[in-house]
């Protein structure tokens, strides 16, 4: 290589400049997108437009959502009942409690009391909803008939109580209701996995 080609390929390769790698910068868009991907996943799954639709939710209900984990389903249901509704969220996990309320401070126009309950309790207190939902709960219970069953004074007048889980799920859930005094009063048959079954208190 001739003396002045050589300094020139010296200069460009002196001058050029590769940013500093920051991995834990990478490390965290990485989780990012693969947490997004999973949600995205999930949410195809278990169809939370098609529950909510199926709902037919109106504005100032009060929900109940028992089980609610981290709030995948209520803060959707608490959008569909809008500012003068409101939905209190129950589970006995607090972490999921707290991933739940950060899900609805960044919801605009959610109203959402979490509640940290411990075993069978319902953590209802005195409260009467429009709507009660048990959303892939029930067969965590140890007596599904009376947890159903001490849900039946939280319901207002003309109230629902709405169960979604998964199909195999689906026997054992009936049997439960009718032993709770309960009576189906119509089912969704539309999600990729799931029953989604709404019940009525037998008079």
């Amino acid at each position: 290589m001739k003396p002045a080609v050589a300094a020139l390929a010296f200069f460009l390769a002196a001058c050029h400049y590769d940013p500093p790698i920051d991995n834990k910068l990478d490390d965290k868009r990485g989780e990012a997108v693969a947490r997004e991907s999973a949600e995205a996943a999930f949410a195809r799954y278990r169809r939370p437009d098609l529950i909510i639709g199926a709902l037919v939710l109106h504005g100032g209900e009060r929900v109940a959502d028992v089980g609610a984990g981290d709030g995948f389903l209520s803060v959707p249901l608490a959008e569909a009942v809008g500012k003068t509704g409101l939905v209190v969220a129950t589970d006995v996990d607090e972490q999921a409690l707290g991933r739940l309320r950060a899900r609805a401070l960044a919801a605009t126009g959610a109203r959402i009391e979490t509640r940290h309950v411990s075993g069978d309790d319902q953590g209802l207190g005195d409260d009467h909803f429009d709507v009660i939902l048990l959303s892939e709960v029930d067969q965590l219970l140890a007596d599904r008939a009376g947890f159903l069953a001490r849900l039946r004074p939280h319901l207002k007048e003309g109230g629902r109580l709405v169960v979604c889980n998964r199909r195999g799920d689906r026997l054992a859930l009936m049997a439960a209701a009718t032993a709770a005094g309960l009576t189906r009063v119509s089912e969704f048959s539309g999600l990729p996995a799931h029953f989604l079954i709404t019940f009525g208190v037998t008079k």
